[in-house]
């Protein structure tokens, strides 16, 4: 029987040896796990899985892909207006437009024109 000394000594290499089996055990099992793929697959898609949605980058990658197409249908509706503007813009550049509107806003006529004035029926 060892001396009270050597106790903890034993207890100390009966611990070592120990946790050294239990890790020789655990890397065998892995050796032998890692010859089959598919099991292998499996667990590297639950694992990539699990660290996109826990730190949220799955969560903001579908965010910016429904602000995209926010984004797309938005700038459409601006490209629509500025055509839009850009005609209006060469309409205004034409004589004709200038002389409609003078004649529209500011009640304006050409020297050759014809102008009615009509009286109202009530008499003040």
């Amino acid at each position: 029987m060892p001396s009270s000394s050597e106790l903890p000594r034993v207890k100390v290499f009966a611990t070592t040896v120990l946790s050294y089996n239990l890790r020789m055990n655990f890397l065998e099992r892995m050796q032998q796990w890692m010859y089959q793929p598919l099991r292998v697959l499996l667990i590297s898609i639950i694992i990539g899985t699990a660290f996109l949605l826990y730190d949220g980058s799955f969560w903001k990658w579908w965010s910016l892909h429904r602000n995209q197409k926010e984004m797309l249908k938005r700038i459409g509706q601006i490209e629509d207006e500025t055509r839009n503007l850009r005609f209006q813009v060469q309409e205004a550049t034409k004589m004709s437009f200038i002389e409609r509107q003078a004649t529209e806003h500011l009640g304006l006529v050409r020297e050759d024109d014809l102008v009615f004035v009509f009286s109202s029926d009530e008499a003040p």
